[in-house]
């Protein structure tokens, strides 16, 4: 049997086709949001610094990455549990919002009424939300699913 090294190991055949075309979704998704970005500039002019618009899009880009592996059951590992990753977003989660909060109340969010990269810690939170609500969602169907059989 040939040996699996880095992202595969501990993954089937059909995770890592699902990985890929995550991956792939994810890229497309990053590319068309910082065109997005670009052309959002030149239209109303500069309403956040360029750390602000690329983090926002690399959220954006990760988002799409973790709910399609999630949905499709590509996420963990073979016979892995999500307690562990659902535990760790939310505290992540809980973290970059309190930071949100402290920038937003010491004014460092929004300077000289542009967003400034402050604002990719609420980005953060919201996607580190996403994960155990995706993960919810999928159990619920599943459940669904499993009650119509």
């Amino acid at each position: 049997m040939a040996k699996r090294s880095g992202l595969e190991a501990g993954y089937d055949e059909r995770q890592v086709s699902v990985l890929g075309r995550a991956y792939r979704y994810a890229y497309l998704t990053l590319l068309f949001s910082l065109f997005f970005y670009i052309g959002s500039e030149a239209i109303f002019g500069r309403w956040c610094d360029a750390g602000a618009g690329v983090g926002i899009c690399i959220c954006i880009s990760v988002a799409v990455l973790v709910v399609t592996c999630i949905w499709n059951d590509a996420y963990n590992r073979l016979h892995e549990r999500p307690w562990r990753i659902i535990l760790q977003s939310i505290i992540l989660g809980i973290l970059n919002f309190v930071l949100a909060l402290l920038a937003m109340r010491n004014g460092e969010m929004v300077e000289h009424g542009i967003l400034t990269f402050r604002v990719c810690c609420l980005a953060l939170s919201v996607i580190s939300g996403v994960i155990p609500a995706t993960y919810l969602l999928r159990w619920i169907m599943q459940r669904k699913e499993q009650k119509e059989e």
